[in-house]
């Protein structure tokens, strides 16, 4: 299930296994002697590429497995941690080769399944990652990592149920697992379970009081309940654990957002987009404030920003759309609305925008006729229904002026 909101900093995939999680199962003789033959430059290479990957330095560590892998070439560890980095820099097909290499070494090498399962759902194959998961479960049927991962997929898959059934028996097996509580809380969020999801929050809390992700989750989804000022704390308990924490800058700026103080939330979207000037949920953010205080133009350009990072993310075009509108700058309002309805024919919102605009410019039979259109799409859209009203009392008043004329 997507989430559109400032949700996590980790990635719901589980792909930081151990390295001496690499096979639980003898090695084959050519591993064997891999490992007895490893000198000491190389192990030390290795140290010093893990502290940089563990440091958040995926380029520098990159050059020093690839030294460490010149030396020795089929060393699986070098191979995982070169696989691992390149996954971490999102070359994900490259990650892939090397994880295969890895598995030629050692079809149990449980890193690269994992890894390679984590890559593949990047690209998409999340039917091709669970298999690679099950295998990991073949191997060690107690591998948490790899049940919280199959669980991620088949919620992808719209398999909610047997989704939470994998994070729970990943905490059957790990009781402090926090990722497969995470996992779960934002699945319980999202099915509208939100004391469920709460619980699963504070759980999270209890076994490691400062994390952050936590903290954010948490306070959005009492923003999400619209319990603005008792979400500020949790984002604010995580920013000072971390200033530069993105998530709750942008998640901040929504709960100032919802309590009116749009000068205060245009500030908090000011400071996260100072660290990922291509947050969509924060330009969208930024954009609505600026609409709220009348300054459409640059809530235009923000909107502008939001749909040049994601062309298709259509929450972003409409509220362009609507911008462009108050600005009375029909034409591109209605052109946006095309691109939109390009993208999803369904999206009634576009269809009542668009409507909108034609009744602005007294078009009032097209106006009729694309509010009709988005009541068979909603029949409970309230500004569809009483926009047909209004086009329905205005091409009736049109039609009998020009007959009396």
């Amino acid at each position: 299930m997507e989430n559109e909101e400032h949700s996590r900093s980790d990635d719901r995939i589980e792909n930081h296994f151990d390295i001496h999680e690499s096979s639980i199962q003898e090695p084959t003789a050519q591993v064997e002697n891999n490992f007895e033959r490893m000198d000491v430059s190389v192990n030390l290479l290795l140290k010093q590429a893990n502290n940089l990957y563990d440091n958040g330095n995926f380029t520098g560590a990159l050059a020093i497995y690839q030294k460490a892998l010149q030396q020795d070439p089929i060393n699986i560890k070098a191979l995982d941690g070169e696989g691992r980095t390149l996954y971490e820099l999102q070359r994900f097909q490259d990650a892939i080769q090397i994880f295969d290499k890895a598995l030629k070494l050692n079809p149990n090498d449980m890193v690269a399944l994992n890894a390679k399962g984590a890559s593949l759902s990047s690209l998409g194959k999340k039917l091709d990652a669970i298999q690679l998961y099950d295998r990991v479960l073949e191997i060690n049927p107690n591998s948490v990592k790899a049940l919280n991962n199959k669980g991620t997929e088949l919620e992808y898959l719209g398999r909610y149920q047997q989704a939470l059934f994998f994070y729970d028996e990943a905490l059957k097996i790990d009781s402090k697992y926090t990722m497969a509580y995470l996992n779960k809380g934002d699945l319980l969020k999202e099915l509208g379970r939100h004391d469920e999801a709460m619980a699963a929050y504070d759980k999270v809390l209890q076994i490691d009081p400062t994390n952050i992700d936590a903290m954010n989750v948490k306070g959005l989804l009492l923003v999400n309940l619209k319990q603005y000022n008792a979400s500020l704390p949790y984002f604010d308990k995580a920013l000072a654990i971390d200033p530069q924490y993105e998530l709750a800058l942008g998640s901040k700026g929504d709960a100032l957002f919802g309590l009116g103080r749009f000068q205060e939330a245009i500030q908090s979207y000011n400071a996260a987009l100072q660290i990922d000037a291509n947050d969509t949920n924060v330009l969208v953010g930024m954009g609505k404030s600026l609409d709220v205080l009348n300054r459409h133009q640059e809530a235009v350009q923000s909107y502008q920003k939001a749909t040049l990072v994601d062309r298709n993310d259509t929450s972003s075009l409409l509220d362009k759309g609507l911008a462009l509108s108050q600005l009375t700058r029909y034409a591109e309002a209605l052109q946006i609305y095309e691109d939109i309805l390009r993208i999803n024919p369904s999206k009634a919102e576009a269809l009542v925008g668009k409507a909108n605009i034609l009744y602005k410019l007294e078009n009032y039979r097209e106006a009729l006729r694309n509010y009709e259109e988005a009541l068979l799409i909603n029949s409970n859209n309230t500004d569809a229904i009483q926009g047909k009203q209004l086009a329905e009392n205005r091409a009736h008043t049109t039609f009998v002026s020009n007959i009396s004329n």
